[in-house]
């Protein structure tokens, strides 16, 4: 659903410029410019949205919160405001709030695959693996060349023991971004690998031998604990600038 939105000239130069301070860390500057944009139109969902966006990337997520709250409230049933704002509680750790928003999302626009990813981690976050998996499915039948979903599938799905459908999936990640390409994803690889070899080479009279020859590690023991691989782990370990889309005519 898309909201019509007034923000006057001098509130959106106020914002860009609140924006700016808050993706260089200047966060206390920010505020001042987004009170500022506020003042002048306080009926834009638009301000107040991108206001909580920039709150969460300062990881201030109550006060995130109050204000995603009155940019629903000022745009009732806008899909991008409340996906936003479901990441935003995924962030801050209310998983189950998450959900509820990127579900309430989904069900407006069930065409955003970036939803069904997150929608997917937070799934995940409650080790509700099948419902993650599904959700990501979703987000691949959209997008087939999601690498991060297709990353993030991989992951649920080696916890599930399917090592086959992960490998493939693990391998897919890396030929569509090879930051996927990490040391625990190579050595599962390398396992996988292996053991399909055995496998090809023995009777299948003897399915023991196959197993007991080679092991594929879990993604979530101990060994692999120590380099984040856990699946909640997304893309590189750098740091990415947030980005984030608040649906609306702007009217200057």
């Amino acid at each position: 659903t898309q909201a019509s939105i007034s923000v006057s000239k001098q509130a959106l130069e106020l914002i860009q410029k609140g924006m700016r301070f808050s993706e260089e860390g200047k966060h206390n500057s920010a505020e001042l410019e987004f009170e500022k944009a506020a003042t002048l139109s306080p009926n834009s969902p638009e301000v107040h949205a991108i206001w909580a966006t920039a709150l969460r990337i300062a990881k201030k997520y109550k006060s995130a919160d109050h204000h995603f709250d009155l940019a629903d409230k000022l745009a009732p049933n806008d899909d991008e405001i409340l996906f936003n704002w479901g990441m935003s509680k995924l962030m801050g750790g209310d998983v189950d709030g998450a959900i509820r928003l990127i579900e309430k999302s989904l069900s407006i626009n069930p065409n955003n695959p970036i939803a069904y990813n997150y929608l997917g981690k937070a799934l995940g976050k409650k080790k509700d693996y099948d419902t993650e998996i599904t959700s990501y499915k979703k987000a691949l039948k959209l997008e087939p060349n999601f690498g991060q979903v297709h990353f993030n599938i991989a992951v649920a799905l080696s916890l599930k023991k399917k090592f086959d459908d992960a490998a493939e999936h693990f391998k897919r990640a890396i030929q569509l971004d090879p930051q996927f390409n990490k040391p625990f994803v190579q050595r599962f690889l390398t396992q996988y690998d292996a053991y399909k070899n055995v496998q090809d080479n023995n009777t299948l009279t003897d399915p023991k031998s196959v197993t007991q020859t080679t092991k594929i590690e879990p993604l979530n023991s101990k060994k692999n604990k120590s380099e984040g691989s856990d699946h909640y782990m997304e893309g590189s370990g750098k740091v990415k600038k947030e980005i984030t889309r608040v649906r609306g005519t702007l009217k200057i």
